[in-house]
């Protein structure tokens, strides 16, 4: 079927103070299409309009992987329907946009497309897959700045949701606070998961989201300045849902004793941005591409964790140069670390797309 582009003149529906607005583009190769979903305390408003299918679309629904919330739209035979539902998984769908995704289909070709920014709703939803303020080993004492700009034009405020280090994962935000970020302004978040959270230790992932679009960036470093040693550092740039890969590699690690005098530690992280689990299958590799092993590891919902090699493979321990490359049923962020065992530097190491 000959793929037709639509164009599409947005339809505007009531929208209350603190409802918020996010559109979808609309893909699946029989054609294409766009919609605005408006979230309105448990109501749920939309707009589809779509070109290509044929048949008609009879049925749209918005779905995570694990819950479903039927539009009950009401296409009449055309490419365009609009109406509200109520339902139980608006909230959960306003606080984590991009985990959900649109469904139009004819029942036998679907369009789909993930919740994105729109007019007064969200233009930056990012993540840091880490940050900490907590002590490490060998006497390292790791600490987390962050850096939000406004280049957008306008003055705007920021929300920033921490979710703890979890083995249960998360159902909410362990933390949240706002902060105003001016015309221009670099705003300089000193230690922020103590100074702006409260905490006086924590390692967890943080969710940066506002209403313009802003320019996120963080540095975990070993702070030593207690014995004049200074910082060590590493940056640890923000990451959109575009980065959260299904297969992925992380290179460059090592594994060498703590206590061995030299090399490198290493450690693997990951931040599931879901509501729902994640199965993970990582995979450690030599250098000479001989495979070292396999682990699967069921990641809860908004559950961030970071773990040494030899916590995932006890018999790596000690181990030279490798490679990490891992498999997931679902969206994720995924990163490495490695750490200098004399001066405690660490270099962060985030995921690449990989086979």
């Amino acid at each position: 079927m000959k793929r037709i582009i639509a164009i599409v003149a947005l339809l505007l529906l009531p929208m209350a103070a603190g409802a918020q607005t996010f559109n979808v583009n609309l893909d699946g190769g029989a054609g294409t299409g766009f919609a605005t979903i408006i979230i309105d305390g448990s109501d749920i408003n939309y707009t589809i309009i779509s070109s290509g299918l044929d048949p008609a679309p009879n049925d749209a629904e918005l779905t995570d992987g694990s819950d479903t919330v039927d539009l009950a739209a009401d296409f009449g035979g055309t490419g365009t329907a609009s109406g509200t539902v109520n339902s139980s998984f608006a909230s959960d769908i306003a606080a984590n946009p991009s985990a959900w995704t649109l469904n139009v289909s004819n029942g036998t070709d679907t369009l789909s497309g993930v919740l994105g920014a729109g007019g007064g709703g969200t233009q930056t939803v990012v993540y840091f897959p880490v940050s900490a303020s907590n002590p490490g080993a060998n006497q390292t004492y790791f600490r987390t700045d962050a850096r939000i700009v406004n280049r957008s034009g306008e003055a705007t405020t920021a929300t920033l949701e921490f979710y703890a280090n979890d083995d249960g994962g998360n159902t909410e935000p362990d933390a949240t606070e706002t902060v105003d970020v001016d015309v221009n302004e670099q705003l300089v978040l000193e230690d922020f998961l103590v100074n702006l959270f409260g905490y006086n230790t924590a390692e967890g992932a943080v969710k940066v989201s506002s209403d313009r679009s802003l320019i996120v960036a963080s540095r975990v470093y070993n702070d030593q300045t207690s014995v004049d040693a200074g910082t060590q550092g590493l940056f640890v740039d923000a990451v959109d849902m575009s980065q959260a890969y299904r297969t992925g590699l992380v290179s460059f690690l090592q594994n060498r004793t703590r206590n061995s005098g030299g090399g490198l530690r290493g450690a693997v992280g990951w931040f599931n941005p879901n509501s729902s689990e994640v199965t993970l299958t990582l995979y450690g590799w030599d250098t000479d591409g001989t495979l070292l092993g396999s682990e699967t590891v069921t990641v809860a919902g908004l559950e961030q964790k970071q773990q040494s090699i030899q916590a995932v493979w006890p018999a790596l321990a000690g181990y030279g140069d490798m490679y990490v490359t891992y498999t997931a049923s679902n969206d994720i962020f995924v990163y490495g670390t490695i750490a200098d065992n004399v001066s405690g530097d660490g270099t962060y190491v985030p995921a690449t797309q990989s086979p």
